[in-house]
């Protein structure tokens, strides 16, 4: 998440329930600090709409890596359908519309099992 204070809510909301959190700026940031980890981690969260990377291309680089057996939730104000079918065929686990309420992320979070 590229917007600071959406970054920090949603990092403290994790945190409180028990989560460890990274939280990168864009999506080339992201890249630069996950894909050495991506054994490591059950649950990614990005946005679409992200500066350098977006997040379309992310996930698809999380799941060409195929170290990763965790979950994507992607998070987005707006999602064309042309958008819709490149996360269906990415695999990403679940999407959440902004905006949306913490009781909606908190929903969404652990419907994934994380």
């Amino acid at each position: 998440e590229d917007e600071e204070l959406i970054a920090q809510t949603l990092k403290a909301v994790l945190r409180r329930a028990g989560h460890a959190v990274e939280h990168a700026p864009d999506g080339a940031a992201a890249w630069e600090r996950i894909q050495n980890k991506l054994t490591e981690l059950d649950l990614l969260i990005f946005d679409i709409n992200m500066p350098g990377l977006d997040g379309i291309e992310l996930a698809r680089r999380v799941r060409a890596a195929r170290t990763f057996a965790g979950r994507i939730l992607v998070i987005s104000g707006r999602l064309s359908a042309t958008e819709k079918d490149q996360l269906s065929q990415i695999r990403v686990d679940a999407t959440l519309a902004k905006p949306f309420t913490m009781d909606q992320f908190r929903s969404t979070v652990n419907a994934l099992g994380t």
